[in-house]
């Protein structure tokens, strides 16, 4: 178990994974498996046979002592320069130290920075633990209990807190709530068309937590965002189509309306109500896209048409006839 968090947070380090790398996210989830590497087939079944060589080609390369393929490696910058160990070092530890205050922190957790030191310096000079591997297991399994708990309270906490304050907002005034639950107020009336769930818009927006903690402004990065309004969170989706271009309208988007019981940790947390205020700058209508439809199939010289639909069939050379009234 302590093995496993260890590493965990050595990946946090260098992959830049948020904090439930270490906590693990509600209801599990995980990456899905790599694709199998070229000429094999997934498990249980038989690779492909390899092309036939092309006439004229050069022979393949004996791999054994070959020089690495010339050109880019496709992906990778080419302008990386040598890695400078002593910022790598610090690299790493500031990425991990990173990690630690930020999960600690959210939890509310105090870390002893000493006993850390001592641990993390024990290891890297490759020392044995001064605790039993039993013990470490049993440290680590309550530390991870721990975790989730913290976790549970802080949802409960969300979803409480959530709860009382779309009650509260739907009292004011100009607030109207939809169907969905989602509460709309328009700030200021636009006089240009209202958008539809397939238009692309150009908005600038702020976007803050219950509390007032702002999460994400568009006017602090100086310029606004375009996007099409169906490749947004649903409360978005759906608010941005009471009002027209020109105008600003405050949401306030129930959890199940944003990013529900799982969140975007460590900006907002799961089961967070939020709230945007958002100038409908511009609204462009989308070209509809042409259906895709199946090409008919021309019949080869000497080949019989297939019959259409409802149209008889004919008998071929040989075949009994069918008796009338069949």
């Amino acid at each position: 178990m302590h093995r496993t968090m260890l590493i965990a947070l050595m990946t946090v380090a260098v992959g830049g994974a948020g904090y439930f790398a270490v906590a693990g996210p509600p209801g599990g989830g995980g990456a899905a498996p790599p694709p199998p590497p070229p000429g094999e087939g997934a498990p249980g079944e038989e690779a492909p046979p390899p092309p036939p060589p092309d006439e004229g080609a050069a022979p393949p390369p004996d791999h054994e002592g070959a020089p690495p393929p010339a050109g880019p490696q496709a992906g990778l910058p080419q302008d990386i320069p040598e890695p400078d160990m002593d910022k790598v070092a610090y690299a790493i530890g500031h990425s991990i130290g990173s990690e630690i205050h930020d999960l600690f922190g959210r939890f509310d957790i105090e870390l002893d920075e000493e006993r850390f030191e001592e641990g993390l310096k024990s290891a890297l000079a490759g020392e044995d633990s001064e605790l039993s591997e039993q013990e470490l297991q049993m440290t680590m399994m309550g530390f991870q209990q721990k975790l989730m708990q913290r976790q549970q309270e802080e949802e409960q906490r969300q979803r409480e807190e959530g709860e009382a304050y779309l009650e509260e907002h739907r009292e004011k005034d100009g607030v109207e709530v939809t169907e969905s639950g989602l509460q709309y107020r328009i700030l200021e009336e636009g006089d240009g068309p209202t958008p539809e769930e397939t238009d692309q818009v150009t908005v600038h927006y702020t976007g803050t937590l219950i509390d007032g903690e702002v999460f994400d402004d568009s006017h602090e990065r100086g310029e606004p965002a375009t996007f099409v309004l169906n490749q947004v969170i649903p409360g978005w989706t759906e608010g941005m189509q009471h009002v027209r271009e020109g105008g600003k309208i405050e949401l306030v988007i129930p959890a199940r309306l944003a990013y529900g019981a799982q969140g975007q940790p460590p900006v907002i947390p799961p089961h967070a109500v939020l709230r945007f205020e958002v100038e409908l700058i511009d609204v462009e209508e989308q070209p509809e896209q042409p259906g895709f439809q199946m090409p008919q199939q021309q019949p080869q010289p000497g080949e019989p048409m297939e019959p259409q639909p409802g149209e008889p069939m004919e008998p071929q050379p040989g075949e009994p006839q069918p008796e009338p009234g069949f």
